[in-house]
């Protein structure tokens, strides 16, 4: 049974034009909280991120946000990365987080899904508590973010803790 995906939407790289590709990399570039001094306005990392192999990439709503599911291996795991620049409400955040998660359990069999997020970004951080990812621990100063490091918390939610009734 595949999941349904109502309030994302899934970018077909073979259909998307550069003007949309434009209006992604504008609304993304402005929240610093994604990059670090080595990548911050450089959008040949981005347009790599979007084109690399075994990921899969969302726009959020009514291009409020966009999601980014990476390094996507059948049975094991996938990393997610969620960016919201425009308003959108709890409600919202939570269903569409959940429309996510049953989608990449269902249609990849994953054993779990993994959130690498930076300390500074606390609204990631509580996004991720909220959909009930346990923490895993810290690599430490792992994230360079205008000439200071900071550790990258390691969040994870297993299958049968999605699946099992246990959703946000």
């Amino acid at each position: 049974m595949r999941a349904t995906l109502n309030r994302l939407a899934k970018i077909d790289l073979s259909l998307v034009t550069g003007e949309q590709i434009q209006r992604l990399w504008d609304s993304f570039r402005t929240q610093d909280y994604v990059f670090d001094d080595t990548t911050r306005d450089r959008s040949e990392v981005f347009l790599a991120q979007l084109f690399a192999p075994f990921s899969e990439h969302f726009i959020l709503g009514d291009h409020v946000g966009y999601v980014s599911v990476y390094a996507i291996s059948r049975l094991l795991n996938a990393y997610v990365h969620i960016t919201i620049w425009g308003k959108i409400t709890s409600h919202e955040i939570i269903e569409s987080g959940n429309e996510l998660l049953s989608y990449l359990f269902t249609e990849y069999d994953l054993n779990r899904v993994t959130a690498m997020i930076p300390v500074i970004n606390k609204s990631g951080l509580r996004l991720a508590t909220l959909f009930k990812f346990k923490y895993e621990g810290e690599l430490r100063k792992m994230f360079l973010s205008y000439g200071e490091y900071y550790n990258v918390s390691m969040y994870g939610l297993l299958r049968n803790e999605f699946l099992g009734g246990k959703r946000a």
